[in-house]
């Protein structure tokens, strides 16, 4: 389903760019 590939992706997305912002701060 292309919702499912969407959220995987988006998870997946904000959950490198929290990881960055914790190591940046």
């Amino acid at each position: 389903e292309a919702g499912e590939l969407y959220a995987k992706k988006l998870a997946n997305f904000v959950e490198k760019r929290l990881k960055s912002e914790r190591t940046a701060s």
